[in-house]
């Protein structure tokens, strides 16, 4: 017998994205130039794969123990407090699917489409 447990869990967003644009773009460009970080972006990229390799090297190699003092401990970032607080996780029900199989796919959706629901509805009513 093969038994498959499918689960999951919800986590609130620690960032609020109510400034975030969403309209449907009216041009698309797909020019694949587009897709690559540039200018401010590609700098901070960069830098956080400076801090990255300094935090996995100088540990490991003597040579490199020096960047310890001088790599910060916390890699800042514009959203810095919003991360610092605490995630809320809720723990979803176990369901007996299997992910693999389309059915049970449809039937988790369709499961938390329900469970979200009802969430909605006792935190607000039946006000939309």
């Amino acid at each position: 017998m093969d038994m498959h447990l499918f689960a999951s869990n919800l986590l609130s967003s620690r960032i609020v994205t109510t400034d975030m644009d969403n309209t449907m773009p009216t041009n698309i460009d797909l020019d694949p130039t587009s897709f690559l970080l540039q200018g401010y972006n590609a700098d901070i990229l960069r830098m956080s794969y400076k801090l990255l390799l300094s935090k996995i090297v100088s540990p490991r190699c003597v040579s490199f123990k020096w960047m310890e003092s001088v790599t910060p401990t916390h890699m800042p970032h514009p959203y810095q407090a919003e991360m610092s607080e605490k995630s809320l996780v809720f723990q979803l029900p176990i369901q007996m699917r299997n992910e693999a199989k389309y059915e049970d796919c449809i039937e988790i959706m369709n499961n938390y489409e329900e469970i979200i629901t009802k969430l909605f509805k006792d935190a607000h009513g039946n006000n939309l």
